[in-house]
C-alpha cells in the first residue's frame, strides 16, 4: 500500500466517524474492547501522567440501571459502555490539562471503534456523579468523563 493510500485510509476514518444511537444486539467481544483500551491508552498526556481509567460496563442489568437513575436512553440502546475517568490532578488549573487529555484519549478511542467498524456515542447525560460513584466505587481523587457507548451497527437497508 502507497503512502497516499495510507494517508486516504486513515483519513477516511475521520470523515466516517458518526455518533449513532441504534445497535444491534451482538456483544462487542472482550478481546476488541480491550485492544480499543489499548489505543486509547496511545494518547498524549500531560506531563506523561497517563492518568486515564475505564469502567467497561457490559451488565444489561446495571446498563438499565444507569437510565432509570438519569442516564441517557441512549445507554441503553447498546450493549456495552465505556466510563471514562480520570485523575483529578492538573498541571495547569487554569487549562485544565487533566480534562483535555481525558479528551484526547477518548477521542483514541472513538476513531479506533470507528476503524473496527463498531458505532459509537458520546454520552454526557448521566446519573449523579455521587451515584455513579456509589455504583462504580469511584473514589473523589477520579473525575467521571462521559460514557461512550458501543456496538455493532444495525445493517442499512
Amino acid at each position: 500500500m502507497s503512502r497516499r493510500d495510507m494517508e486516504t485510509q486513515q483519513l477516511a476514518i475521520l470523515q466516517q466517524r458518526r455518533s449513532v444511537g441504534n445497535f444491534t444486539d451482538q456483544a462487542v467481544p472482550r478481546d476488541i474492547l480491550l485492544e480499543l483500551l489499548e489505543y486509547a491508552t496511545m494518547a498524549p498526556s500531560a506531563g506523561n501522567r497517563q492518568g486515564w481509567r475505564f469502567v467497561i460496563v457490559n451488565d444489561l442489568s446495571l446498563i438499565q440501571i444507569l437510565v432509570d437513575k438519569g442516564g441517557s436512553s441512549t445507554i441503553g440502546k447498546s450493549q456495552c459502555g465505556i466510563l471514562v475517568t480520570y485523575e483529578k490532578n492538573t498541571l495547569t488549573p487554569d487549562y485544565r490539562d487533566d480534562l483535555q487529555t481525558a479528551a484526547v484519549c477518548i477521542q483514541n478511542l472513538l476513531l479506533a471503534a470507528q476503524a473496527y467498524g463498531l458505532g459509537t456515542c458520546w454520552v454526557t447525560t448521566l446519573p449523579a456523579q455521587s451515584t455513579l460513584r456509589t455504583i462504580f466505587k469511584i473514589p473523589d481523587t477520579i473525575l467521571r468523563w462521559p460514557m461512550l457507548q458501543w456496538g455493532f451497527l444495525p445493517m442499512c437497508k
